[in-house]
């Protein structure tokens, strides 16, 4: 049962917790990856379709565990998901749309939705799918336009606080792509994000991170600690594809639903 708990919650962990810390941090319709390459050189990879075998790894306090995933991605519509732990077998499947998000756990015959606009309202943050798809690929997401960056000797830094977090976002000025991000509360919470962008390669002429490594720190006020996720994507090949993508995607009708976390 130790593969069903990872499944249904690391990939919501990763593409929705995590990006949770980042939007709540960050206000909406201002500065644009176009305005930042124009002003600073900040490079942000395009792309119509992509697809990438990767690699995924999950650790947390109790459990330790990895999969390969095939990752496809129409441009600011759809992040579709297909994990294999072992001999090739899928054990989840998952499908991130514009305003939902869908899972399925061929393992234990479930599937858990999730309406953005709704989560949205549950946790009191404005999120959007450009943002969320930006934290994935390790592009620049859209900033406060009065921001200007802080030059350090390796990094242009990119700060604001919106509500109760501070956003970090560090561009390396050798390669001009971000690195890394850093979330924490303005309060001295114990709750905080750090993002890593790592293995930068050339694809048609465009530079991509293959390695993403996450840690989120929650804390845990049923038992009084912080609790830490790792999760790292490692990328083993990335391609720009010429022509539409699949997403195949569908909910057997014997499946049961489950919420978003729960057992």
């Amino acid at each position: 049962m130790k593969e069903t708990s990872f499944f249904r919650l690391s990939f919501f962990q990763l593409f929705f917790i995590c990006s949770i810390f980042l939007l709540s941090a960050c206000q909406k319709g201002v500065s644009t990856p176009a305005e930042l390459t124009k002003k600073y050189g900040v490079e942000a990879f395009d792309f119509k379709f992509l697809s990438t075998k990767s690699h995924l790894s999950f650790q947390n306090q109790k459990q330790e565990l990895g999969s390969a995933v095939d990752i496809r991605i129409a441009k600011d519509s759809l992040i579709w998901l297909s994990a294999r732990p072992a001999f090739g077998i899928e054990a989840a499947r998952m499908l991130i749309r514009t305003d939902s998000a869908f899972l399925v756990n061929r393992l234990e015959k479930s599937y858990s939705a999730v309406d953005i606009r709704s989560l949205s309202k549950q946790v009191n943050f404005d999120g959007d799918f450009k943002t969320l798809q930006a934290l994935f690929l390790g592009n620049v997401p859209p900033l406060d336009k009065s921001i200007t960056p802080e030059k350090q000797e390796k990094f242009f830094v990119l700060e604001q606080v919106y509500e109760l977090f501070k956003t970090s976002m560090y561009v390396s000025r050798e390669n001009k792509k971000l690195s890394k991000i850093a979330v924490q509360e303005t309060d001295g919470g114990m709750n905080s994000l750090f993002i890593d962008y790592s293995n930068f390669q050339t694809l048609d002429r465009q530079k991509i991170p293959f390695k993403v490594n996450a840690v989120a720190n929650f804390f845990n006020q049923k038992e009084n600690k912080t609790d830490q996720t790792k999760i790292e994507i490692e990328h083993k090949r990335v391609v720009f594809e010429k022509s539409d993508l699949s997403f195949p995607f569908s909910i057997p009708s014997n499946y049961d639903k489950k919420e978003l976390g729960k057992k």
